[in-house]
C-alpha cells in the first residue's frame, strides 16, 4: 500500500498545482473581462452623447456600480443553486454542485459579494458525505476548495468540514475525492492548522506528507 501511495503522490501534487493554476488564470481572465465590459460601457455612453472627458471622473463610480451589479447577480445565482444542493433528486444535486464550482472558480471577493457562505458550506458538507456518489462528493469537495480560494475568509466556516475531509483519507474509496480532500486540508492548514490537530488529523496527513507544501 505504501508503494501505491508513492505512485499516487505525484498525481495529488499535480492536482493541487493545477487547481491553483486554474484559479489564478481565471482571476486574471475575470479582470480582463471586467475591463472589456467597462470599455464597452464607456463607448455606449459616448455614443449617447456623454463627452469623453466626463467619463474620467465618473469612472470609479461606474466601476463600483458595475461590480455591485455583478455581485448581486452572483448572490442571486448562489441562492438558486443552494436550493438545488438541498434537493432530494441526486441528478439535480449534481448539476447544482457542478454549477456552484463554476461560479466559485470564476469569482472573487468583489464579484461574490453577499455569497451565502454560512448556508452553502453545510449543504456541501452534506453532499460530501454521500458515500455512494463519487461525482457529487468530488464536486462538493472542489466547491469548498474553490470557495476558500475565491473567499479566503470562508475558511472559518469551511473548518467545520475537517472531520469529513479526514474521513476521506482514513478510508480511501475514490482517489479523486481523497486528493481533493487533501488539497482542501492543505489550504485550511494555512489558517486553521490547530483545528486540524485537534481533530486528530496529524497522523492522517503525515501518511500523505509528500502532497503538502513546505509552508503547510
Amino acid at each position: 500500500s505504501s508503494a501505491a501511495r508513492a505512485d499516487e503522490a505525484p498525481q495529488g501534487a499535480a492536482a493541487s498545482s493545477s487547481v491553483a493554476g486554474a484559479v489564478g488564470m481565471t482571476t486574471s481572465g475575470e479582470s480582463e473581462s471586467d475591463d472589456s465590459e467597462m470599455g464597452r460601457l464607456q463607448a455606449l455612453l459616448e455614443a449617447r452623447g456623454l463627452p469623453p472627458h466626463l467619463f474620467g471622473p465618473l469612472g470609479p463610480r461606474m466601476s463600483q456600480l458595475f461590480h455591485r451589479t455583478i455581485g448581486s447577480g452572483a448572490s442571486s445565482k448562489a441562492q438558486q443553486l443552494l436550493q438545488g444542493l438541498q434537493a432530494t433528486d441526486e441528478s439535480q444535486q449534481l448539476q447544482s454542485v457542478i454549477e456552484m464550482c463554476q461560479l466559485l472558480v470564476m469569482g472573487n471577493e468583489e464579484t461574490l459579494g453577499g455569497f451565502p457562505v454560512k448556508s452553502v458550506v453545510p449543504a456541501l458538507i452534506t453532499l460530501l458525505q454521500m458515500e455512494h456518489n463519487f461525482d457529487i462528493m468530488n464536486h462538493a469537495c472542489r466547491a469548498l476548495t474553490y470557495m476558500m480560494e475565491a473567499l479566503p475568509r470562508s475558511s472559518a466556516v469551511v473548518v467545520d468540514a475537517i472531520p469529513v475531509f479526514l474521513e476521506k483519507l482514513q478510508v480511501i474509496q475514490c482517489i479523486d475525492v481523497a486528493e481533493q480532500a487533501l488539497t482542501a486540508l492543505e489550504m485550511l492548514s494555512r489558517r486553521h492548522s490547530k483545528a486540524i490537530l485537534q481533530a486528530g488529523g496529524l497522523a492522517d496527513c503525515l501518511l500523505y506528507l509528500e502532497f503538502f507544501s513546505i509552508n503547510a
